[in-house]
Protein backbone atom coordinates (compact mmCIF):
# COMPACT_ATOMS: atom_id res chain seq x y z
CA UNK A 1 0.00 0.00 0.00
CA UNK A 2 2.97 2.54 -0.28
CA UNK A 3 2.17 3.02 -3.55
CA UNK A 4 -1.11 4.30 -2.93
CA UNK A 5 0.19 6.39 0.41
CA UNK A 6 2.47 7.97 -2.06
CA UNK A 7 0.41 8.68 -4.79
CA UNK A 8 -2.11 11.24 -5.36
CA UNK A 9 -4.47 12.08 -2.58
CA UNK A 10 -7.47 12.28 -5.14
CA UNK A 11 -7.76 8.49 -5.38
CA UNK A 12 -7.83 8.04 -1.75
CA UNK A 13 -11.62 8.19 -1.15
CA UNK A 14 -12.21 5.34 -4.09
CA UNK A 15 -10.16 3.09 -2.98
CA UNK A 16 -10.60 3.18 0.57
CA UNK A 17 -14.28 2.58 -1.18
CA UNK A 18 -13.76 -0.43 -3.07
CA UNK A 19 -11.45 -1.79 -0.04
CA UNK A 20 -14.65 -1.23 2.42
CA UNK A 21 -16.67 -3.01 0.04
CA UNK A 22 -14.86 -5.87 -0.66
CA UNK A 23 -14.66 -6.18 3.20
CA UNK A 24 -18.14 -6.09 3.57
CA UNK A 25 -18.66 -8.77 0.80
CA UNK A 26 -16.32 -11.01 2.18
CA UNK A 27 -16.87 -10.82 5.97
CA UNK A 28 -20.78 -10.28 5.13
CA UNK A 29 -20.13 -7.55 8.29
CA UNK A 30 -20.83 -4.06 7.62
CA UNK A 31 -18.42 -2.96 10.16
CA UNK A 32 -15.23 -5.45 9.20
CA UNK A 33 -11.95 -5.36 10.66
CA UNK A 34 -9.45 -3.52 8.25
CA UNK A 35 -5.64 -3.92 8.96
CA UNK A 36 -3.13 -1.97 7.23
CA UNK A 37 0.21 -3.51 7.18
CA UNK A 38 3.61 -1.37 8.58
CA UNK A 39 3.17 2.13 8.73
CA UNK A 40 6.32 3.23 6.78
CA UNK A 41 8.64 5.21 8.86
CA UNK A 42 7.18 5.49 11.96
CA UNK A 43 10.03 5.66 13.94
CA UNK A 44 10.85 8.88 11.69
CA UNK A 45 11.43 12.10 13.97
CA UNK A 46 10.22 15.44 12.99
CA UNK A 47 10.64 17.79 11.12
CA UNK A 48 9.14 15.34 8.29
CA UNK A 49 10.06 15.61 4.51
CA UNK A 50 7.36 16.78 2.02
CA UNK A 51 7.54 13.68 0.68
CA UNK A 52 6.85 11.65 4.25
CA UNK A 53 4.41 14.90 5.51
CA UNK A 54 2.06 13.98 2.22
CA UNK A 55 2.39 10.25 3.03
CA UNK A 56 1.29 10.57 6.16
CA UNK A 57 -1.51 12.80 5.21
CA UNK A 58 -2.69 10.13 2.71
CA UNK A 59 -2.32 7.41 5.31
CA UNK A 60 -4.52 9.78 7.82
CA UNK A 61 -7.21 10.38 5.24
CA UNK A 62 -7.23 6.66 4.12
CA UNK A 63 -8.05 5.39 7.82
CA UNK A 64 -10.30 8.05 7.86
CA UNK A 65 -12.12 7.26 4.65
CA UNK A 66 -12.55 3.61 6.15
CA UNK A 67 -13.67 4.59 9.42
CA UNK A 68 -16.52 6.70 7.90
CA UNK A 69 -17.63 4.10 6.12
CA UNK A 70 -18.33 2.18 8.81
CA UNK A 71 -15.00 0.17 8.52
CA UNK A 72 -12.85 -0.43 12.13
CA UNK A 73 -9.32 0.24 10.80
CA UNK A 74 -5.78 -0.64 12.46
CA UNK A 75 -2.48 0.16 11.63
CA UNK A 76 0.12 -1.83 12.10
CA UNK A 77 3.86 -0.14 13.40
CA UNK A 78 6.50 -2.22 13.79
CA UNK A 79 9.11 0.25 15.11
CA UNK A 80 8.68 2.37 17.97
CA UNK A 81 6.43 5.52 17.00
CA UNK A 82 8.38 8.86 17.00
CA UNK A 83 6.68 10.43 19.68
CA UNK A 84 8.84 13.33 20.79
CA UNK A 85 7.68 16.41 19.01
CA UNK A 86 4.58 18.33 19.15
CA UNK A 87 3.39 17.52 15.14
CA UNK A 88 4.52 13.73 15.83
CA UNK A 89 1.87 13.68 18.74
CA UNK A 90 -0.49 15.28 17.05
CA UNK A 91 -0.57 13.38 14.08
CA UNK A 92 -0.35 10.17 16.66
CA UNK A 93 -3.47 11.30 18.08
CA UNK A 94 -5.24 11.89 15.04
CA UNK A 95 -4.67 8.57 14.24
CA UNK A 96 -5.57 6.91 17.14
CA UNK A 97 -8.91 8.64 16.57
CA UNK A 98 -9.74 6.66 13.34
CA UNK A 99 -7.82 3.56 13.76
CA UNK A 100 -6.41 0.96 16.53
CA UNK A 101 -2.84 1.11 16.63
CA UNK A 102 -1.69 -2.25 16.46
CA UNK A 103 1.98 -2.14 17.88
CA UNK A 104 4.37 -5.41 16.86
CA UNK A 105 6.04 -7.05 19.57
CA UNK A 106 9.37 -8.70 18.86
CA UNK A 107 11.22 -10.78 21.57
CA UNK A 108 15.07 -10.18 20.72
CA UNK A 109 16.28 -9.07 24.26
CA UNK A 110 15.72 -11.34 25.76
CA UNK A 111 14.86 -13.74 23.21
CA UNK A 112 13.24 -17.42 23.84
CA UNK A 113 16.43 -18.61 25.25
CA UNK A 114 16.58 -15.78 27.75
CA UNK A 115 12.60 -15.75 28.81
CA UNK A 116 13.02 -19.77 29.20
CA UNK A 117 16.56 -19.03 31.58
CA UNK A 118 14.60 -16.58 33.94
CA UNK A 119 11.97 -18.69 34.86
CA UNK A 120 8.19 -18.90 34.44
CA UNK A 121 7.31 -16.24 36.95
CA UNK A 122 10.38 -13.65 36.17
CA UNK A 123 9.65 -14.33 32.23
CA UNK A 124 5.92 -13.81 32.76
CA UNK A 125 6.89 -10.53 34.82
CA UNK A 126 9.46 -9.47 31.98
CA UNK A 127 7.03 -9.68 29.06
CA UNK A 128 3.93 -7.66 30.95
CA UNK A 129 6.70 -5.16 32.09
CA UNK A 130 7.69 -5.06 28.48
CA UNK A 131 3.76 -4.62 27.05
CA UNK A 132 2.58 -1.89 29.75
CA UNK A 133 6.02 0.32 28.24
CA UNK A 134 5.34 -0.51 24.69
CA UNK A 135 1.21 0.31 25.55
CA UNK A 136 2.04 3.81 28.15
CA UNK A 137 4.67 5.38 25.56
CA UNK A 138 1.18 5.99 23.44
CA UNK A 139 -0.83 6.74 26.46
CA UNK A 140 1.74 9.25 27.32
CA UNK A 141 1.14 11.32 24.88
CA UNK A 142 -2.87 11.00 25.17
CA UNK A 143 -3.66 7.93 23.39
CA UNK A 144 -6.50 6.24 25.66
CA UNK A 145 -5.37 2.79 25.89
CA UNK A 146 -8.43 0.52 24.13
CA UNK A 147 -6.71 2.35 20.85
CA UNK A 148 -4.49 0.65 21.27
CA UNK A 149 -3.15 -3.29 20.89
CA UNK A 150 -0.41 -5.31 20.78
CA UNK A 151 0.32 -8.32 18.31
CA UNK A 152 3.44 -10.68 19.57
CA UNK A 153 5.71 -11.97 16.81
CA UNK A 154 8.91 -14.59 17.12
CA UNK A 155 11.02 -13.14 14.48
CA UNK A 156 12.23 -16.71 13.32
CA UNK A 157 8.63 -17.59 12.89
CA UNK A 158 7.76 -14.26 10.13
CA UNK A 159 11.01 -15.65 7.97
CA UNK A 160 10.81 -18.19 5.62
CA UNK A 161 13.26 -20.68 5.18
CA UNK A 162 14.94 -20.40 2.33
CA UNK A 163 16.26 -23.98 2.13
CA UNK A 164 12.69 -25.39 2.35
CA UNK A 165 10.90 -26.46 -0.50
CA UNK A 166 7.77 -27.51 -0.99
Amino acid sequence: RRVLFRSDPSVIEARAKSLYDYAVTVTGCQTPTIAENELFGAQTPTPWSPTNSQYRANVLAFLTQLSALGARPLISIANPPYTASNDAKEWWRQVSRVAVLLRQVYFTSPNAKGLYALGPARASRTIRTSLRGLVNHLTQIGIPSGRVALQMQDRKSTRLNSSHRT
